[in-house]
């Protein structure tokens, strides 16, 4: 689902994220993509920022959390569908 090294791997709430950024040439820009079936069909979200590398994700039950290079942080409220950019 993405054009460069997968970083980060979750699931919850019936959604399968990917983050990366990275490839073995160097940066490609932030990576995200998302799935709602298991992995058969992937969106790439929009994500706000620049010059970042999705390192992690976390879900509480309700909201996402994803954070990346240089304090990078981003969060979602509706399944990963769009991001909001938060201070670290």
């Amino acid at each position: 689902p993405l054009s460069s090294r997968i970083h980060a791997l979750a699931s919850a709430n019936g959604v399968v994220l990917a983050g990366g950024g990275w490839d073995e040439d160097g940066y490609v820009g932030a990576q995200l993509a998302r799935s709602t079936d298991g992995g058969v069909n992937w969106t790439k979200p929009s994500l706000p920022g620049s010059n970042i590398n999705i390192h992690g994700f976390a879900n509480n039950g309700s909201n996402w959390v994803a954070v990346g290079r240089n304090g990078y942080v981003v969060t979602s409220s509706d399944n990963g569908a769009s991001w909001t950019q938060r201070t670290s």
